[in-house]
């Protein structure tokens, strides 16, 4: 409503758009923990992790290897399902290293 000097108004109806902002994806837990035998096959899957976006755009997976010390790193993951795997070729030796963090 608007109102002059003179007690004159008039009123009009307004309309807010609330526009939506497109949120990052976010993984179902803020770290996952997995195994795997030093003796496992190439290829075998080690687990996999899962995420959501509220806005329901594809979410696809990648491994960022944060570990300088290693030139070979012996871990893929499916870029559809979140499946970490054992990359082909790889092998594991506990005794050389044992825990891989990424």
């Amino acid at each position: 409503t608007v109102t002059d000097t003179t007690g004159l108004t008039d009123s009009a109806d307004f309309t807010v758009t609330v526009k939506n902002v497109d949120e990052a994806p976010e993984f179902e837990s803020s770290s996952y923990e997995f195994s795997i035998s030093e003796d496992a096959s190439s290829t075998t899957t080690v687990g996999t992790v899962s995420a959501d976006d509220e806005d329901g755009n594809v979410i696809k997976y990648a491994i960022i290897d944060t570990d300088d010390d290693d030139d070979d790193f012996p871990f893929s993951i499916t870029s559809l399902g979140g499946s970490i795997y054992l990359s082909s070729g790889s092998s594991l030796d506990y005794e050389t290293k044992s825990e891989y963090t990424f």
